[in-house]
């Protein structure tokens, strides 16, 4: 999967990059879940952490930390990743019909 994504935060300079795999999947579950966020819970994947750190890291994307008490057999604490971000999907796989335009 392939995916090409665009920084909205400067109208006059807008930055376009593209995404694979995992990544990509991430970025367009964040961008489909607004201001509410996904967490490992409702927006299953195996590797939360690891794909939010590559989008902060590798395209410096503002994507917040918030850290949510859950109960339950196992209580603890759990992360839900929002992006602050402004980005919007340009193009998705041909093949994929899931994916969503803005």
């Amino acid at each position: 999967m392939k995916m090409t994504f665009e920084l909205l935060a400067e109208a006059s300079n807008k930055t376009r990059f593209t995404l694979t795999g995992r990544n990509a999947w991430a970025l367009q579950e964040l961008i489909d879940a607004g201001v509410e966020g996904c967490t490992p819970i409702t927006h299953p994947g195996p590797r939360w952490s690891a794909y939010v750190h590559n989008l902060r890291h590798v395209y410096e994307l503002q994507i917040e930390t918030l850290h949510e008490p859950h109960k339950g057999e196992f209580p603890g604490l759990h992360a839900r990743y929002v992006l602050r971000t402004p980005v919007r999907l340009v193009t998705r796989p041909l093949n994929d019909a899931s994916i969503r335009y803005e």
